[in-house]
């Protein structure tokens, strides 16, 4: 399922009418798909404020055809901006397109898996909350995740 061009339009009137809102609220109230096309990565950039102090940044390469196990972990809220390439990322039980300019969000706890879809490598850089206490953060395997629901 990809973002459509109507919710961008739903999306850039709240973010208007709410500057001064942290990005994760806007995204609960407006809505949102957890992965945004260019035209909602551009109208997200009139949020001024984030609860951020620090970032980590991960470089993420996949050849194509290549996908990861995926994982989810507590207290870690997690971004993935698309350079280059295609792809999917899982998100719990959703499933969404990924291609240059897009953005996923991943709420702390949530599963999340990727895979190249592409005839080229897949490029992404993952943007995640590192003031946490390492020792804190409870990470999980798709299957350790999914047996909390049955």
């Amino acid at each position: 399922t990809e973002v459509s061009t109507s919710g961008a339009l739903k999306a850039s009137s709240v973010l208007e009418q709410v500057p001064s809102l942290q990005l994760s609220q806007v995204f609960r109230e407006a809505k949102f798909s957890p992965v945004l096309n260019s035209a909602d990565f551009a109208a997200a950039r009139v949020v001024r404020s984030t609860s951020l102090e620090e970032l980590g940044v991960v470089p993420i390469r996949m050849a194509p055809g290549e996908e990861d196990a995926g994982h989810s972990h507590t207290l870690v809220e997690e971004v993935v901006v698309v350079q280059s390439g295609e792809g999917r990322i899982q998100i719990e039980n959703e499933t969404f397109d990924l291609r240059a300019g897009y953005v996923a969000v991943v709420p702390a706890g949530q599963f999340h898996a990727m895979r190249n879809t592409g005839e080229v490598d897949f490029e992404a850089i993952a943007i995640f909350n590192a003031n946490v206490e390492g020792k804190a953060v409870v990470l999980k395997t798709r299957e350790e995740h999914f047996a909390k629901l049955t």
